[in-house]
């Protein structure tokens, strides 16, 4: 069988497990190649739930080619983005991974990982974190820090308007095998709230259930439950504090130096909320199945939130999406100069 070669080749997945997040970064970052480098052929490889199928299909309404995995296709260059193991995004699939090697020209890793294990040689490692760990081999060329954090130049097109000229309370909560995060948060985070906010809004995961979403209008009427915003950016700039669970929605909060509170479904995503948390830029409540009670107050507290504010506001976040993008182009031209 004729192997079908393109441009560039997304390896990304997206499933109630691992949530969104990779899947929604590899979106961003392609709109923006498209842009700065021109037409080119692309394709998406690798496991997607029906609901992200359907998202990615709002982003690109074309005829979007998604392949299973990666048997007979080739790329100039391929990007590496998701979760192989569910519970620790440090670990990459050995295996998988040196099949991609082998089949394209280019391998570029993108990660939000501390600690990485690397088997395969890769051509450039791309991670937000402010400090990476690499126990393998190293990669070519290694690029990191919050300049690369997954959010948009949009979010830094702000009014200037103040978070504290609202009353309005905003929750992001990504997905989860079992999705019960928004049930906790209206359970347990709601009821602190009630006394101190105009407006509560929460937005949850794509993946979301629509008779669990019935059920939590049913149990919480007073508060906006949202599924499928075209973009959460409006929400971001109108609310006064976030929560967010760790991932994509933390960093674009702290782009906006939103006083930002994390909640978490994963051991590594209370960690990672941790190390935030150290730096003084957001409170960590730790995990849904363990919140840490004495930290609620601090969700009503204006002296918390205006120092939270003052700790992040002056913090160099990059437009990690255009820089990405900046990135991969430069590579398409490399490998396109170089043949």
């Amino acid at each position: 069988m004729t192997e079908k070669t393109y441009d560039l080749l997304f390896f990304v997945d997206a499933y109630p497990a691992i949530g969104m997040g990779h899947l929604k970064r590899c979106i961003d970052i392609l709109k923006r190649v498209l842009q700065d480098y021109g037409k080119i052929s692309y394709a998406f490889v690798g496991r997607l739930s029906d609901s992200a199928f359907s998202f990615l299909k709002t982003h690109f309404p074309e005829d979007i080619h998604l392949y299973q995995n990666e048997s007979n296709i080739q790329s100039r260059v391929a990007v590496y983005d998701t979760m192989d193991d569910p519970e620790d995004p440090g670990f990459i699939a050995p295996q998988r991974l040196a099949r991609i090697r082998e089949r394209t020209h280019r391998l570029v890793l993108i990660s939000s990982a501390i600690k990485l294990d690397i088997s395969v040689p890769i051509d450039i490692l791309i991670d937000h974190m402010p400090s990476v760990s690499i126990r393998g081999i190293s990669p070519r060329k290694i690029y990191s820090g919050l300049q690369f954090a997954p959010v948009d130049s949009h979010f830094f097109q702000t009014d200037g308007t103040s978070p504290f000229d609202t009353k309005t309370f905003l929750a992001i909560i990504g997905g989860h095998a079992h999705q019960y995060g928004p049930f906790k948060f209206a359970e347990h985070i709601v009821p602190v709230l009630k006394e101190f906010y105009h407006d509560i809004r929460c937005i949850v995961s794509p993946m979301f259930p629509d008779g669990h979403l019935s059920k939590l209008r049913n149990l919480k009427p007073s508060v906006e439950f949202l599924k499928q915003v075209p973009a959460i950016l409006p929400y971001i700039k109108t609310a006064r504090v976030v929560l967010t669970t760790y991932g994509n929605a933390t960093y674009e909060s702290l782009a906006l130096s939103r006083p930002t509170y994390v909640l978490s479904y994963k051991s590594f995503q209370n960690e990672y909320a941790r190390v935030l948390e150290e730096k003084g830029w957001v409170v960590n409540l730790g995990l849904f199945k363990n919140i840490d009670e004495e930290k609620l107050p601090y969700l009503v507290s204006d002296e918390v939130q205006r120092r939270l504010f003052d700790n992040i506001k002056d913090v160099s976040i990059g437009a990690g999406i255009q820089n990405m993008a900046r990135i991969i182009t430069e590579v398409l031209h490399d490998v396109s100069n170089t043949g």
